[in-house]
């Protein structure tokens, strides 16, 4: 039967008056927000009205009315179709349900790694004329035909061939090393103990586990930072275990129906050391070790707000989540090795391992640090080891330029 006119119009006016509502609501959600941003903005150029302008659409995008709701309406439709992508191959999914960002330029986009790491060996070459010794870490990427049950033809972010590509560039020029690929391929663990499902970072127990051979590496260097196997038998640590509430970057993104909830392992080692731990810009912390470098408030807000574990990660507990730069300072270690470390988010529970052993570690995010920031501390700071520690995505010219 033939609808009339006026059911069209009727249709139309709901249709918009929903539409207008949606975004008055929207608005009011996101505009304390966009005021504070506004007010606290420090304008000199045009780079920063564009900085601004940036900042203030990713506001209103993460300030939507019913965002989360939506999120969830959202992936429970792209599982129930049975979909392994979402958002137009934003993120994967493999045949295990872990989740992936999708890249259709890994095989395409060609980073020039003998150019980076004549770059790095050139670097390296500066310091060790100042008496400073170097090393590299090469974090794994969670994409690894070794471990991944991955789906003919869905385009898995991975850079693991110029990781390799860049490791022998590493060793020809005779660089001290970690490779945590090869470690973990050569474990005999499995992806679920070494990833997290909706997270692109490794696990607790893949980074100890690593994190020996760092030490054995530093060892070979003339740094015997463990001598009677203390600091590497994990009996030592405090072990603290959070059920399904660790939901990463993916999971944000796909939401939980979708992606489901990870279990999360916080690991530190409490010697009694009283430590300053300073973020550059924010603020300085003291205490012991889970008082100074560990975020327990993380937890807290997310038992109290639930829907706060969209934004919160159970991961940036280790050192309060990275910054661009910040500083450990062991007041009970003052004769300790003195560290400059130039890395990413993978870094952080290394870190937190190494602060009892350490006098000193200072943190610079090198994506976010101009190369006149890396020389300033290096010329004010008596270091021991500057450490580039980058996991594959990361091993570019925006990470490595000195």
């Amino acid at each position: 039967m033939k609808k009339s006119g006026y059911q069209y119009y009727i249709f139309t006016v709901v249709f918009m008056v929903a539409l207008f509502a949606f975004a008055i609501l929207s608005w009011k959600c996101s505009l304390s927000t966009l005021v504070s941003e506004i007010e606290e903005s420090d304008i000199t150029g045009i780079d920063e009205v564009d900085d601004l302008v940036s900042s203030l659409e990713t506001d209103i995008q993460e300030n939507i009315f019913a965002r989360y709701n939506a999120i969830e309406a959202y992936g429970s439709l792209t599982k129930a179709l049975g979909k392994n992508e979402v958002n137009g191959f934003e993120y994967v999914r493999d045949k295990d349900g872990f989740l992936y960002s999708g890249n259709f330029w890994s095989d395409v986009y060609q980073r020039d790694e003998e150019a980076l790491a004549l770059e790095v060996e050139e670097f390296k070459e500066d310091l060790n004329k100042n008496g400073i010794d170097f090393m590299f870490i090469s974090f794994p990427q969670k994409y690894n035909k070794t471990w991944t049950n991955g789906y003919s033809g869905i385009p898995y972010d991975d850079f693991s061939y110029e990781m390799e590509r860049f490791m022998i560039q590493m060793r020809k020029y005779g660089i001290n090393n970690v490779d945590c690929t090869l470690l973990l391929e050569d474990s005999g663990m499995s992806i679920d103990e070494m990833f997290f499902k909706t997270d692109h970072h490794w696990t607790t127990e893949a980074s100890f586990y690593c994190f020996s051979y760092i030490l054995d590496e530093l060892k070979d260097m003339g740094y015997d930072l463990d001598p009677t196997g203390y600091y590497t038998d994990s009996d030592n640590y405090t072990h603290l275990y959070y059920e399904n509430m660790m939901l990463g970057s993916c999971g944000r993104s796909t939401g939980i129906n979708y992606s489901g909830y990870d279990d999360f392992e916080l690991m530190y080692l409490d010697d009694g050391s009283e430590y300053e731990y300073s973020i550059v810009g924010s603020n300085t912390y003291y205490g012991t070790i889970d008082e100074a470098l560990i975020n327990f408030s993380i937890v807290d807000q997310i038992n109290e707000n639930p829907e706060s574990i969209y934004e919160l990660s159970l991961y940036d507990m280790y050192l309060r989540g990275i910054r661009n730069q910040a500083s450990i300072i062991n007041k009970s270690n003052p004769d300790g090795l003195k560290v400059l470390m130039l890395r990413d988010s993978y870094a952080d529970p290394i870190v937190t391992y190494m602060a009892p052993m350490c006098s000193q570690i200072d943190l610079l995010w090198t994506k976010y640090v101009s190369e006149e920031t890396i020389q300033s501390y290096i010329e004010n700071n008596d270091y021991d080891i500057v450490i580039l520690a980058l996991y594959p995505d990361d091993m570019s010219s925006e990470f490595i330029d000195f």
